[in-house]
């Protein structure tokens, strides 16, 4: 008797056992069952507050993007109560921060408008300079091509009359060979530099007509005696002009 009683006390411990394992495991498995539901309540929670923040973002676009008689009939079938100023409210706020988003739009955009107006002036300012500045040169370019014509005219001019008063000393006078012997030897003017182009000055005129008083000798055909050679003697005042006038030829032919 006493054996038997042990092992049904042995079973019945075992079976107590496995019992409260099994406690253990249904608490385990309720905890999580609890746990999920508790997961399960608040995302239904926030699918809903999302839903609903859904809705009112879509009858804000809806109010932003609608004109005034669907603004006013949508506010109609909002309808009154508590839960209707609350709409109206969160419309308020979110038409409040559009308006100010669409300030600073409109402030950033007035201050590049103001900048690009400033660029515009300054290159308008600039273009006006630049071109006053060709215009400027084009005018100087066809004041210099006047001089250099004019100045081509006067070389020739004075080439002419340098030909000519060539030809007038090949005359075999006593004062042509004294004039031919000065222009031959005379140097040229100390400090002569070559010409160089300049503005005429106010109220100054080239005269291409300029020519020089020079008195041309008659021809003598008939031959004269053979006497010795002697050294020719001019007067003062003779000498000083043809010493002028052997001088301007060498400063016309230098600045050639």
């Amino acid at each position: 008797m006493l054996v038997i009683r042990n092992v049904t006390i042995e079973s019945l411990q075992k079976k107590v056992e496995e019992l409260e394992m099994l406690c253990d495991s249904l608490k385990r498995q309720m905890k999580f069952f609890d746990l999920q539901q508790s997961e399960t309540k608040a995302a239904k929670d926030e699918a809903r507050r999302l839903r609903n923040k859904l809705q009112q973002l879509g009858s804000i676009e809806f109010l932003l993007q609608s004109q005034r008689p669907e603004v006013e009939a949508m506010m109609r079938d909002i309808g009154t109560g508590a839960a209707a100023v609350e709409q109206l409210a969160i419309y308020c706020v979110s038409l409040k921060k559009e308006y100010e988003n669409l300030k600073e739009v409109r402030k950033s955009s007035a201050e590049m408008m103001e900048k690009l107006k400033k660029e515009l002036f300054s290159s308008n300012s600039k273009a006006q300079k630049a071109e006053m500045q060709l215009v400027k040169s084009r005018e100087e370019f066809s004041a210099t091509q006047k001089e250099l014509e004019n100045a081509d005219r006067e070389i020739m001019s004075l080439k002419k009359k340098v030909e000519f008063l060539q030809k007038t000393l090949s005359t075999p006078t006593a004062t042509n060979e004294a004039i031919s012997r000065l222009i031959m030897e005379s140097p040229a003017p100390i400090g002569l530099q070559r010409p160089k182009l300049r503005p005429p000055l106010l109220g100054e005129h080239i005269n291409l007509d300029l020519s020089f008083d020079v008195n041309t000798p008659e021809h003598y055909t008939q031959k004269t005696d053979i006497v010795p050679s002697k050294k020719i003697k001019l007067d003062k005042s003779e000498y000083e002009n043809m010493r002028d006038l052997v001088i301007s030829i060498k400063c016309s032919i230098c600045s050639q």
